[in-house]
């Protein structure tokens, strides 16, 4: 039973992948540092599917909300992206009727959106958590891009304050991408966000026992072929491999395949250790996956996912990064892997990197008026 003073937080990430409800996930372990606050996860689909999965760490007092969900895909090129535009305007105003009704219902006294404009509500404190200010498309036609960098600027500036998960300047990860001479809110930059952070704690004694980490997340029908592609490359590669899939709603979770075992999905710290364990990880080319590996130290084979101009861009902006190698899924199979394994093995670097804990709890007290 809840008291009277207890503020009703209601967190929502966008259901494109998963590293949005991650990083959301590890912002809120962050804020629960606040006495009297509850959250309520607004969710449907894999987000949820992955909430749930965390099983013994959820904490008893959240709430888990469904919401209207429409899954979203496209057929791995820029033009099938283009073409779903309509349908996600129709989404975010599908979702704010919904979170309306949620907010009335649960007395909601704010909202986080992890760069899902759809949870937003005009007579509460909104804060809206991206890296991806502005949109990397179309930058050879300058006015077409200036066009629809505003129009996307404009529903970020429907929220009470952006916070930006990096680091400013040239040590953060996200380049032009956190542009932010388009806001006209308030905004923070929070530092990285990673759901693995718990998973440091468990790292003393580890052996480095497994060669290659295979990690897959993103839209259908592409985060299906990657899996079926870096799953069978692991077990061309003669030694001992584990492969995450990230499918939480498969009722067997692991199989082993000679020198593969294979897991549909794992709860955070379970993964952490996983990848603390392994000389090398190949995995999607998300920014969250960036950040979780520049957390833990960890050098990695990343591959973009086709028709995100997002992770095109990451993979430009940090082709000379000391970490991480990029590369496509056709260009895996060809793959020298002894000589990137040399190219990253010399990294020398203090695990993790600087916390603003103390600057997120003011920021969020501060925007929520608590």
């Amino acid at each position: 039973m809840q008291d009277s003073s207890t503020i009703h937080i209601l967190l929502c990430p966008l259901d494109w992948g998963l590293g949005h409800t991650t990083r959301l996930w590890a912002l809120a372990m962050k804020l629960r540092k606040v006495k009297n606050v509850r959250f309520f996860w607004a969710v449907n689909g894999k987000p949820k599917q992955w909430l749930l999965a965390q099983k013994e760490a959820f904490p008893s007092d959240d709430v888990i909300l469904d919401i209207p969900f429409i899954p979203v895909k496209h057929d791995g090129t820029f033009g099938g992206f283009v073409k779903q535009m309509p349908a996600f305007i129709l989404r975010i105003h599908r979702l704010r009727k919904a979170i309306a009704k949620l907010v009335k219902a649960h007395q909601i006294h704010g909202i986080i959106s992890d760069h899902q404009f759809g949870a937003w509500h005009k007579n509460i404190p909104c804060i809206l958590v991206a890296h991806q200010l502005r949109l990397p498309v179309f930058q050879k036609i300058s006015w077409l891009s200036n066009i629809i960098d505003r129009f996307h600027s404009s529903y970020i500036n429907q929220f009470k304050e952006v916070w930006i998960p990096d680091l400013e300047g040239e040590k953060g990860l996200s380049g032009k991408l956190s542009n932010t001479s388009l806001l006209k809110i308030p905004h923070h930059f929070i530092g990285h966000l990673s759901h693995l952070a718990e998973s440091e704690n468990y790292a003393d004694g580890l052996e480095n026992n497994i060669d290659v980490l295979g990690m897959v997340s993103g839209p259908e029908p592409f985060r299906a072929r990657m899996e079926e592609e870096i799953t069978q490359w692991l077990k061309s590669n003669g030694k001992k491999n584990v492969m995450i899939g990230g499918s939480y709603n498969k009722k067997r979770n692991s199989r082993h395949d000679d020198n593969l075992t294979y897991y549909h999905s794992l709860d955070s710290i379970k993964i952490g250790t996983l990848i603390q364990r392994s000389s090398l990880v190949v995995a999607s080319g998300g920014y969250s996956t960036l950040m979780d590996l520049m957390l833990l130290q960890k050098s990695a084979i990343l591959i973009p996912t086709p028709g995100q101009p997002e992770q095109a861009y990451l993979a430009k902006h940090l082709e000379a990064h000391p970490h991480f190698h990029f590369t496509s899924i056709e260009g895996l199979k060809d793959l020298d892997i002894q000589s990137v394994k040399e190219k990253l093995s010399n990294i020398r670097t203090v695990r993790g990197y600087p916390s603003k804990d103390d600057f997120i709890l003011a920021a969020f007290k501060s925007a929520m008026v608590i």
